[in-house]
């Protein structure tokens, strides 16, 4: 993820792609990879600006919102043109 060079779009697709609910697996390699893969998303966010922090949380908020989680379901957010 070369985040120096990641545009909006392209960030936004990693970040819908990533496993969100690595870290309820029973594999302890699939956990440690999510949350690498997290580490590298939040900190290429941090990195890249407001934008992209808060398309991360905003991806995020959907991934752990709805009847799972006794909650209402928050939108995707749209991915960015």
């Amino acid at each position: 993820m070369p985040e120096n060079e990641m545009t909006l779009q392209e960030f936004y697709d990693y970040a819908a792609k990533h496993d969100w609910y690595s870290e309820y697996s029973d594999d302890n390699s699939m956990v440690m990879k999510g949350r690498r893969r997290y580490k590298v998303l939040s900190e290429a966010a941090e990195a890249l600006g407001p934008d992209y922090e808060k398309l991360l949380i905003e991806i995020h908020d959907h991934k752990f919102s709805g009847e799972a989680w006794e909650t209402k379901q928050l939108p995707m957010p749209a991915r960015p043109t």
